[in-house]
């Protein structure tokens, strides 16, 4: 994710609880969450948005506050659509018995979809 594609997603969370950044603190919280993927992200500032403030709270929350927003809606999406394998697979998801005469184990590609799916 770039900085303005970080800032556009963030920014009208920060000015609608009130906060007021300088570029330092722009620059402490993309360090911070750059790393996380784009929908995990939105997921996030979608909570901040959305929260009730306790009195003597900041207004905006810290980054590792956000970065536990974000696991959050990740366990929820995981929860909400757990990985069942396919047919290739279904005796021990995620892996297969490879088709050549080698009879060894592979990655099943319905996981690496699925973790693509996760990680995007």
């Amino acid at each position: 994710m770039t900085r303005a594609e970080f800032r556009a997603l963030v920014e009208p969370a920060v000015l609608a609880l009130g906060a007021s950044w300088d570029e330092p603190t722009w620059t402490a919280y993309y360090r911070s969450l750059r790393d996380l993927p784009m929908p995990w992200l939105q997921a996030a500032i979608t909570i901040v948005e959305r929260r009730t403030r306790q009195p003597y709270e900041p207004s905006f929350p810290s980054a590792p506050t956000i970065r536990a927003y974000a696991e959050q809606a990740l366990q929820a999406y995981v929860a909400a659509h757990p990985y069942t394998g396919c047919v290739e697979c279904e005796d021990s998801p995620g892996f297969r018995v490879r088709l050549d005469l080698s009879r060894t184990v592979e990655r099943c590609p319905c996981r690496v979809r699925y973790l693509a799916r996760l990680s995007s």
